[in-house]
């Protein structure tokens, strides 16, 4: 049986989050645009596999939302359905792209050598309103967003019908990925995984100007450390 489709939980368009920022505090036209471009992690539903912990799989039109994290597709009726057990879910391949579940959320696998993965993770982040913090200054708290609304930690309701132009920020955050456990791709995490290549990675980083927290610069690295 299918079990990708026992889903009962509907999803609206939506978000989660880190390294490459964009942030919009004062929201406008262009960047709900921007929003509705990266609330999935590919521009349309695509033919897909979701592959089980138990390994068992089910298969179907397939996209994954960077608000939730969550795996939607499309069911028979046309209708975009969220994922129930989400939580059971190893791997996706859509459209020949293998995206790994993790703690932090669904993570595209770019490139491999050995043991070590590179990938990275898309998250948008709604951020409240400011609070007041200690001495009368402004604090910002942001939570993930589950369906219709979110819960941020400072009691704050964002309700995506009432309030589609909440202020947010959407990341691209680089990870490594070793014996079943992923890191952000610093440098140090680098040398850890690539212990023989310390100095080259220290030397290739200064020579190239690389900033880690962009995608494109840790897989630059990762290719050169790789040969």
């Amino acid at each position: 049986m299918k079990r990708l489709f026992v889903s009962l939980l509907f999803c609206v368009a939506g978000i989660t989050c880190s390294a490459q920022t964009l942030t919009f505090d004062s929201p406008n036209e262009e960047s709900q645009r921007i929003l509705d471009s990266v609330k999935f992690v590919l521009p349309e539903f695509a033919s897909g596999i979701v592959i089980f912990n138990d390994g068992t799989q089910s298969n179907g039109a397939l996209n994954i939302n960077t608000m939730t994290q969550c795996v939607h597709f499309i069911d028979p009726d046309g209708k975009d359905l969220a994922l129930v057990n989400n939580n059971q879910v190893s791997k996706v391949f859509i459209k020949n792209r293998l995206f790994l579940n993790s703690r932090y959320g669904y993570i595209e696998v770019y490139e491999t050598t050995d043991d070590v993965f590179m990938g990275e993770l898309r998250s948008v982040n709604f951020i409240s309103e400011a609070k007041e913090g200690a001495f009368g200054s402004k604090s910002q708290t942001t939570s993930i967003q589950t369906l219709t609304h979110i819960e941020t930690s400072a009691g704050y309701r964002v309700d995506f019908e009432k309030q589609k132009n909440s202020p947010y920020s959407y990341k691209k955050i680089p990870y490594l990925h070793r014996k079943g456990a992923f890191v952000p791709a610093t440098k140090k995490a680098f040398q850890r995984y690539f212990p023989s290549k310390k100095e080259f990675i220290e030397q290739y980083m200064d020579e190239h100007d690389l900033r880690l927290n962009r995608v494109d610069h840790a897989r630059e690295l990762f290719k050169a450390v790789s040969k």
